[in-house]
């Protein structure tokens, strides 16, 4: 049951986060860097690297780049999508997710979903 909630939580989190984008905003060269997925917040429920490590994941399997040049990609269970972001959000798929960094953790959060992202 756990192992499919947890999946379950995943394919919510990369559905509402994937897919390709386009923006000409200037990027804020403040949140370049590459970024390693720390946890995972879902309809109340936190899953942690150690949580998604006892399903077979890893921490390689999502990561986020982000260029100084305003592009990135997200990359999910192998699957990586092109985005583009600048101070205000990441944009993906026309969609943009607005996002905090602080004190080299970034996060993600909409319709009630967030994911923490540690820099490398």
């Amino acid at each position: 049951m756990k192992l499919r909630s947890t999946l379950s939580i995943v394919l919510i989190v990369v559905l509402a986060f994937a897919v390709a984008a386009c923006s000409s905003e200037p990027a804020a060269a403040s949140a370049a860097g590459t970024y390693v997925l720390e946890s995972i917040t879902a309809e109340g429920v936190t899953q942690n690297m150690s949580d998604l490590e006892a399903l077979g994941m890893s921490a390689e399997d999502f990561s986020l780049t982000l260029e100084e040049d305003g592009t990135g990609a997200l990359t999910m269970l192998g699957e990586s999508v092109e985005v583009t972001w600048d101070e205000t959000g990441i944009t993906a798929e026309g969609d943009t997710v607005s996002y905090t960094l602080e004190d080299g953790k970034l996060t993600l959060t909409e319709d009630g979903q967030t994911m923490v992202f540690a820099r490398q």
